[in-house]
């Protein structure tokens, strides 16, 4: 998921078997990257445990950011 600033949901992605992912509608001005799986302890982007502590990435119209990825905790 991808949070704006209020801390609202504003798009969200599944990842394909190689663990890929592309979102979709991200908030202009910054944005909060959540990752979450069924059976684990959630995360934010930068190994992040709450909202609050989440890395703010600042998004851009028409740049892209890669290299967010996440290791899950079971849980």
């Amino acid at each position: 998921y991808a949070t704006d600033a209020a801390g609202l949901s504003t798009a969200y992605a599944y990842a394909d078997v190689d663990g890929y992912y592309t979102l979709m509608r991200v908030p202009v001005g910054g944005a909060k990257v959540r990752f979450s799986r069924s059976g684990y302890a959630l995360e934010y982007y930068d190994d992040q445990p709450t909202l609050g502590a989440a890395t703010a990435l600042p998004t851009q119209p028409g740049v892209t950011i890669s290299g967010l990825d996440a290791t899950l905790t079971a849980g």
